[in-house]
């Protein structure tokens, strides 16, 4: 959200361009953003993954609609093949490219209970930057391409 209004803003525009469009956010934490740039999603599935806004938006006839779907240069294709199958003409754009920080500090992780990791870029990042965790650390996933990532890097 904040690399989108970052590149409207150098553009010469501002939320004003979104008046009238119908916007989904894939979750609690990107609706929140949007409400910082003065925008509220009209819709946010109870389940906060791609599979759960997809399951939200097939009761809604998208056939030839237009939808833009901005998005990271890494983000799983499955949300606009989706769209595409409900019949949606799906317009996406990159908004910003997914890099590891080089200055992640660093952490005792026997200090910590629990781990959530939130996009399986968390997870790859998290193992390259710090290893496995000790094996008393709970670790949750947010959705199931996070949950297969964690799975695939032995995390859990």
């Amino acid at each position: 959200v904040q690399y989108f209004f970052q590149r409207l803003s150098r553009i010469g525009s501002d939320a004003r361009e979104l008046a009238g469009i119908k916007i989904a956010a894939i979750g609690d934490s990107t609706a929140g953003r949007l409400k910082d740039f003065g925008i509220i999603a009209d819709l946010i599935p109870k389940v906060e993954t791609s599979k759960g806004l997809l399951n939200v938006l097939k009761r809604i006839p998208l056939k030839g609609e237009m939808i833009f779907l901005p998005h990271s240069d890494i983000s799983d294709k499955g949300l606009a093949k989706g769209l595409k199958n409900f019949g949606a003409k799906v317009a996406g754009c990159v908004a910003y490219r997914n890099i590891v920080p080089e200055n992640l500090p660093s952490f005792d992780l026997d200090t910590f209970d629990e781990i959530i990791f939130t996009s399986p870029s968390c997870v790859r990042n998290f193992v390259k930057r710090y290893g496995k965790p000790p094996k008393k650390v709970v670790i949750r996933c947010t959705g199931d391409v996070t949950l297969t990532q964690a799975k695939k890097l032995r995390l859990l």
